[in-house]
Parts: structure tokens; sequence; C-alpha cells
């Protein structure tokens, strides 16, 4: 809770830092700063899309859709599912469609 503060915090003494550094330069000259600053912002925003693209990726080659890990009593795969003791359901899972559809 208190990370949220302290980068609030930060933003809010940016924000304020900025707005004070082109009041000092000046309209033409914070202009261009401006420009800059925001290309540079862009960049910084393409690069970790990029780089959490790649992670995403190989978190999800590691992950074995077919295998349940151990002691898990979720679902995987088509047909009837027991869960618990009395609740039996039949449900069809569809991977790669936006969710899932169910039987029953």
């Amino acid at each position: 809770m208190i990370r949220r503060w302290w980068a609030a915090g930060a933003v809010v003494v940016l924000l304020v830092g900025a707005g004070i550094f082109f009041l000092a330069v000046g309209l033409g000259d914070a202009d261009r700063y401006a420009s800059v600053g925001s290309f540079l912002l862009a960049l910084a925003v393409a690069g970790g899309t990029v780089v959490m693209w790649f992670r995403s990726r190989s978190r999800a080659a590691e992950v074995d859709p077919v295998t349940p890990p151990p002691g898990s009593r979720n679902a995987y795969g088509d047909g009837p599912v027991i869960q618990g003791d009395r609740s039996v359901n039949d449900i069809t899972i569809n991977y790669g469609r936006g969710g899932r559809s169910r039987k029953g």
C-alpha cells in the first residue's frame, strides 16, 4: 500500500516539476522539449510492451494445457467431470476461442 502512495507522489512531483520547467523556458522551447519528451515516452512504452509480450509468450510455452498440476481438482478436457462428492457435470472447454461453452 505504501508503494502505491510513493508511486503516486513521484508522479505528482514529476508533473509539477515539468510544469515549472516549461513555464521557466518559455512557450517555444517548452513545445520542443515536450515533443522530444513525448517521443522518448512513446519509445519507452513500446519497449515495455515488447518485453511484456515476450515474457507472456515464454510463460505460456512453459504451461502444459493437457496435464493438470499435481493436486489439482480442476477440469481439463471434455466429458463428464465430478467435483466434490455429488456434483456431476458434462462440460466442453474450447481453447483459443475466447472462453468456455458448457453443455448441460
